[in-house]
Formats: structure tokens, sequence, C-alpha cells
């Protein structure tokens, strides 16, 4: 005898409290958890209407249940635990039961939407491990005292600020650039900001760091107006 039929639509506590999330006790479908006996995956039924059909149709993955006049929000799905989901779903006094075949279409459009969720997740954490080496590398040459590849500005005023592309950290969190900051410069502060087309990066250094890299920066600034002015 099966407590919960992996599959079956039940009552689920979904805990939503967002705009973009189901709210409270709703009827699902259901699907156990290969090695976690006690847990689930569930994809909300919503009932259908036309309208609401239409706008599942637009985001693209909105799956009609027809036996039970309802639409499989595979996009709003969920995972659960044993103690969220309430019993077995009823509709006027009777079993919600969808068809196998309905079921089993439900189940491929989960795989689907998983699998293109992984894709861009793929190609998104390929370009932040990009930005973040590019912006780690450019932090690294300016410990070092090595101006020669940074083309942006650097403003020493009693702090350091360095005005990075904001389209070359589009990637990248304010953790990242933080972790960065304080591994390769030691800075005992960061402080983030976007500011037009740049992110404002504000850190709090050693006095006497800060006057080492003011100074230097000062000499390669004063390095290169002389080779500009010398070009013909």
């Amino acid at each position: 005898m099966k407590d919960i039929i992996t599959g079956g639509v039940y009552a689920v506590d979904l805990h939503g409290t967002e705009s973009y999330e189901f709210k409270g006790v709703h009827p699902a479908l259901i699907v156990r958890m290969l090695k976690e006996e006690k847990m689930y995956y569930v994809v909300p039924l919503t009932t259908y209407t036309k309208e609401r059909w239409e706008r599942c149709k637009k985001k693209g993955f909105g799956t009609r249940i027809i036996s039970t006049n309802s639409i499989a929000r595979v996009d709003k799905m969920n995972i659960v635990t044993e103690k969220q989901v309430q019993g077995r779903y009823y509709n006027e006094g009777h079993l919600v039961m969808p068809a196998e075949d309905e079921v089993t279409a439900v189940l491929a459009r989960v795989e689907e939407y998983i699998s293109l969720t992984d894709k861009k997740s793929e190609k998104e954490y390929s370009k932040f491990i990009a930005q973040r080496s590019k912006f780690a590398n450019d932090i690294e040459m300016i410990g070092k005292k090595n101006y020669s590849g940074i083309f942006y500005p650097i403003i020493f005023d009693g702090d350091m600020t360095i005005f990075y592309p904001c389209s070359e950290l589009s990637f990248v969190s304010n953790a990242d650039i933080k972790d960065i900051v304080n591994l390769k410069l030691g800075a005992s502060s960061v402080m983030i900001c976007k500011q037009e087309k740049d992110v404002k990066i504000t850190m709090t250094l050693e006095k006497e760091k800060l006057l080492t890299f003011s100074e230097s920066y000062d000499t390669c600034l004063l390095e290169l107006n002389k080779k500009n002015s010398a070009k013909p």
C-alpha cells in the first residue's frame, strides 16, 4: 500500500510569499525524489481558462491537462517535504486523477525545462568565470603596481576608487568583487555602487599602502602622457 502516489495530484502547502509564487495550499502533481523518499518535486496546477492558457503559451512551459480541466505550471515547479503534502486533492467529492499520458507529457516538459535551465546556467557560469578571472587579474596587476593594461580611471582621495566598466562585471556579484579586492589588495573595507556605465569600487587601505599605490599610479600616468606628447 502506498501512502503517496508519485505522479498523483495532492493538496500541497507551497509556502509562497512573493507575487511570482503560488501561495498556501494548492493542487500539484508530485514526484518522489529518487534518493530522498520524504522529499518531492511538485508542479502546481491551476484551473484552465482561455486567458491563463494564452499567458502560459507565451511563457512556453504551461501544459494542458484536459481530463482535470487544469494547466500544469512547469515554470513554477517547486521542491517540498512530506510535511507539506496534505493529502490527495478532491474536486466535487472525487479524486483528481489525470490520465497516464497526461502525466507523462507533464514529466517530459519538466525534463525539457530542467535541461534548458541547466544549459543556460552553464553558459552564465562560464561568463561569470571569465569576467571574475579578468577582474582578479586586473586587481592583481594594480597590487603589483603594474598599470600598463589598466584602461579605466583610478582616483586617490583618502581612499582608492576604481571605475570599472559595468559591461565587464555583468555576471559578477558584489560578494566576488569584495572577495577579490580583499584578497589581492588587503582592503579593510570595500564599497560598491553603480555610476552610469561604471561600477564604482571604493576601498580603504593602509595609509602607507595607499600612498605607494598613488605614487606609482601618478608615475605611470606621467610616463604615458610623455609618450603621447612625443607622438607626431
